[in-house]
């Protein structure tokens, strides 16, 4: 839900666009306990790169049709994942685990 506009650069895509036209990309991966993020940017256009991302967390909008499309893209990847051999891996390995464990959640769309 982040990077879909924030207060300060609510253009839906704002961080993306800026990173494009200077050379550089963005990524993101989560895991079960942390989420990470990096991207990289002409060193002479750095600094708004950064304060585009932190404005991110700092403010942002989470306007109702992004957040509608999130949900429709985390199930769509929930739908798409379930026979993956990964999906039956997690599934057993929840299966064996405390239910109180971090570990034993719902983790589509983390």
């Amino acid at each position: 839900m982040l990077f879909m506009g924030c207060e300060k650069y609510p253009n839906e895509n704002e961080y993306d666009e800026y990173l494009d036209e200077h050379g550089g990309s963005s990524n993101a991966s989560t895991d079960f306990e942390m989420t990470s993020y990096v991207f990289d940017v002409s060193d002479t256009h750095l600094n708004g790169a950064i304060d585009r991302f932190a404005h991110q967390f700092i403010k942002p909008l989470f306007k109702k049709s992004s957040i509608n499309r999130e949900i429709k893209a985390v199930d769509s990847e929930y739908m798409e994942g379930l026979q993956s051999d990964t999906e039956k891996l997690t599934q057993i390995c929840q299966s064996i685990i405390q239910a109180d464990h971090p570990c034993n959640r719902f983790t589509s769309g983390k």
